[in-house]
């Protein structure tokens, strides 16, 4: 089964993980986004494992900017029981993926959501059910190796060439540290990895990555749950306190949200109501509603499409949403536009214009970024 089944308050394919399901898998909490990928494998390439954080731009070439990719710190993997086909399901009441699967020694279920609670928090879980009795291994692994693969404006010429963009300073057993390379913008990540069974562990470092391998023995039926706890700081940032259950805190304000956001409409399309829901999703996960220092890319934190840059939709397309339903939300999209007022009417001299002309395209500044 290759097709996406669309219920009214889930999303479910069953194929293997290809850039399709990345992105229709996507979960985020407007400040952190991370394509659906699957934790259980390492990357198949420099861009692979794609994590954004909403406002992290660096330049590529003078006076051009491009979304900064993030290391990808999530990596769960089951030594010996990595998937072909995979049930990938996104809840949208709660913001949370699941990629279910079996093989013969045991029942495999990953979940993974960016905390609507904590806007510095990923998490991911991994839980295993023996079929058959024996040893298993669990590598975490948090990987500082990551490029960038800057997509060309002009959409008929095929990106090829993968731009480093981070620099890491340093990598210990549960955190790194990165800079930009042309604007030496610091970047912490850290992490916690933890399981219920007190599995014999043990910390190293490899080339550019920290691991953790954690080894258990289990009779048949017996589960296992393996979790890690990430979390992204940017330019010096103090982190938030943690909660005994953030995956509790953030389904209760992803309640709250769906509370104030959610619209029902009446239908003979049983899968109207689900995509009305994952749009109004994707409006919730791409906006940082508190935040007017950064704004909506034309493809938000899903994809580095477009260089993550802003372009009219945000007011011509998605602005009605927040106004209705979360006006904080609207009044920071449009303070970001008014706060690059000076850049836009720097633009408007330079092509001989009156007043204020905003770009076509732009980062964390009012500059415009097409080429």
């Amino acid at each position: 089964m290759q097709a996406v089944r669309i219920d009214p308050w889930k999303i479910e394919r069953i194929s293997p993980v290809d850039d399709f399901s990345e992105t229709i898998f996507f979960v985020g909490n407007g400040t952190l986004g991370v394509r659906g990928f699957g934790a259980w494998a390492g990357k198949r390439s420099p861009q692979a494992h794609a994590v954004f954080r909403a406002g992290l731009f660096s330049q590529i070439k003078p006076g051009i900017t491009d979304m900064v990719q993030l290391p990808d710190p999530l990596t769960l993997c089951p030594l010996g029981e990595e998937p072909q086909m995979v049930t990938q399901t996104l809840d949208l009441r709660t913001g949370v993926l699941t990629q279910n699967w079996e093989t013969e020694r045991a029942t495999l279920c990953m979940r993974r959501t960016a905390s609507m609670a904590d806007r510095q928090l990923l998490l991911q879980r991994l839980t295993i059910t023996a079929k058959r009795a024996g040893a298993f291994t669990v590598e975490a692994v948090a990987d500082t190796e990551v490029k960038n693969l800057p997509i060309y404006d002009d959409q008929t010429v095929t990106a090829t060439e993968h731009m480093r963009l981070l620099k890491p300073v340093s990598l210990s057993a549960s955190a790194m540290r990165l800079r930009t390379l042309a604007e030496g913008t610091p970047v912490e990540i850290t992490w916690e990895v933890a399981d219920d069974r007190g599995a014999n562990r043990r910390d190293y470092l490899e080339r550019t990555a920290a691991l953790t391998a954690l080894t258990a023995v289990f009779a048949v039926g017996e589960t296992w749950t393996v979790e890690k706890r990430v979390r992204v700081l940017l330019r010096d940032e103090a982190p938030n306190p943690d909660t005994n259950d953030p995956w509790a805190a953030s389904a209760n304000v992803w309640r709250e949200l769906w509370d104030d956001c959610d619209i029902e409409v009446e239908s003979d399309d049983c899968e109207l109501q689900g995509a009305l829901r994952y749009c109004i999703f994707q409006l919730l996960c791409n906006n940082a509603a508190d935040d007017r220092s950064v704004s909506i890319g034309a493809r938000g934190l899903t994809h580095g499409r477009y260089k993550g840059n802003t372009f009219w939709d945000t007011e011509i397309f998605m602005f009605p949403f927040y106004l209705w339903t979360r006006p904080e939300a609207a009044k920071n999209l449009l303070l970001y536009r008014t706060d690059r007022l000076d850049d836009a009417r720097e633009l408007a001299e330079k092509q001989n214009l009156d007043g204020a002309r905003f770009p076509w395209m732009c980062s964390q500044n009012g500059l415009e970024q097409c080429e």
